[in-house]
């Protein structure tokens, strides 16, 4: 299926949800509207400590965008730097949520097919928890988070700070969730060994964060998340499942090869972004 028959879903940057998530760590979300379309883009804009300047972003905005007036808000908010397609990944992939279970697993590598078969058959049981419960338990949402920095320090890539992290919880609410993968044990706590977070636009669902131990690793939980973070996806009734990013053949991403090749084993269609 190629992207001309699979629609573009509406972008996680342009969601009220991620306005909101924005204006949450120090961002102000301004509307830019295409009057000819009836559609609005958001442009978030941050103040430059000590300096009369700003920056901006502008990233995969709905429809056409109405440049005049984008310019006479970089004057008026005197932005020096409006971030577009910068920040953003230039290729990812695209997995189509229309198809059924069984077509969606026929379309993977092998590999990661059995990996999913192994991790249950290893005894891993999954939760979804959505963003309203991980903000009523803050033990399972710190644990959480830890799991996701130190795997971010294992790959030697950016891990935000954990309150953006909590942001995002906050600002997506049910719009958001996670994947837990956990091992229970006779007689104690269940063990976290790996979770993936999911944050949702009105018809797509974007792999945001992922992490895992090096006992949930060797039992495959990652992949087993993904594969439930798809299937929750489905029961949501969204239409395209985004990975947010995948290696584009620069200098800059190399370190995202290993993770590229964890991604394309679930399918999908590989997209580029103009």
């Amino acid at each position: 299926m190629d992207r001309f028959t699979m629609e573009s879903p509406i972008d996680l940057r342009q969601t009220p949800e991620y306005a909101e998530y924005m204006s949450l760590i120090g961002w102000k979300p301004i509307k830019v509207f295409s009057f000819q379309f009836s559609v609005f883009s958001y442009i978030y804009i941050k103040k430059i400590p000590l300096l009369p300047w700003s920056i901006g972003k502008l990233q995969r905005p709905v429809g056409p965008i109405d440049w005049e007036l984008v310019a006479k808000i970089r004057k008026k908010y005197r932005i020096i730097k409006l971030i577009t397609e910068e920040m953003v990944a230039k290729k990812t992939m695209w997995v189509d949520l229309r198809k059924s279970e069984k077509e969606l697993l026929g379309a993977m590598k092998p590999k990661t097919r059995y990996n999913i078969g192994l991790a249950k058959r290893r005894g891993i049981k999954i939760k979804i928890a959505n963003g309203k419960w991980l903000m009523a338990n803050s033990n399972t949402r710190n644990n959480f988070f830890e799991l996701l920095h130190k795997n971010s320090k294992r790959l030697n890539i950016f891990s935000m700070p954990q309150k953006w992290f909590e942001a995002q919880v906050k600002a997506f609410g049910e719009k958001c969730f996670g994947v837990l993968a956990l091992r229970l044990r006779s007689g104690q706590e269940a063990e976290l060994l790996a979770g993936n977070f999911f944050m949702t636009s009105r018809d797509g669902c974007f792999y945001a964060h992922n992490g895992s131990t090096e006992w949930g690793r060797k039992l495959m939980a990652p992949t087993l998340c993904t594969w439930e973070g798809m299937r929750e996806a489905k029961r949501r009734k969204l239409k395209v499942f985004d990975f947010e990013g995948i290696y584009d053949g620069s200098r800059v991403l190399r370190r995202w090869r290993g993770f590229t090749r964890f991604k394309k084993g679930f399918g999908g269609e590989e997209i580029i972004f103009s």
